[in-house]
């Protein structure tokens, strides 16, 4: 009774590990719903995230090439693309906790230049939270986004 695929949500961390799902499982999943996803280390700080070692790399923290590091999200929009997997992405303009530049706008640039696309709704005035959308006129948009992949 289980669906064929799984819709995947990733909101802020979740994200991070839904896009490297969605990179590595492509055949399993329907679609992609990202809401302000970590795509990547190279701008965290991490004595407050990480510790001194990751269990992504080998390498120390800051010392370690996070920006192409081939595990982070944001270097396997390729993949993504290439499975032409459905994507609806949200994300705060003035998100501080996740950045746009390094991280959802990053993701976006290497997802369309692969022949990727996505669905996009920036929230320009909006910090990281709340995530999803604030207004319930459109709750129903990512209802009907998960519907329309069936």
């Amino acid at each position: 009774g289980f669906a064929p695929k799984t819709h995947l949500i990733g909101m802020s961390w979740g994200g991070f590990f839904s896009s490297r799902y969605a990179a590595n499982f492509p055949e399993d999943v329907a679609d992609l719903y990202l809401d302000c996803p970590v795509m990547g280390f190279h701008d965290f700080k991490f004595e407050n995230y990480l510790g001194k070692k990751s269990c992504w790399a080998q390498e120390d923290g800051a010392a370690h090439d996070w920006l192409n590091d081939p595990l982070m999200p944001v270097n396997l929009a390729g993949r993504i693309a290439a499975a032409k997997l459905p994507i609806l992405l949200l994300y705060g303009g003035k998100d501080k906790t996740v950045p746009p530049a390094g991280n959802c706008e990053l993701f976006l640039k290497r997802l369309r230049a692969a022949g990727g696309d996505a669905q996009v709704v920036c929230r320009p005035e909006n910090d990281h939270h709340p995530h999803g959308y604030t207004d319930k006129a459109d709750f129903r948009k990512v209802v009907d986004f998960f519907a329309s992949h069936e």
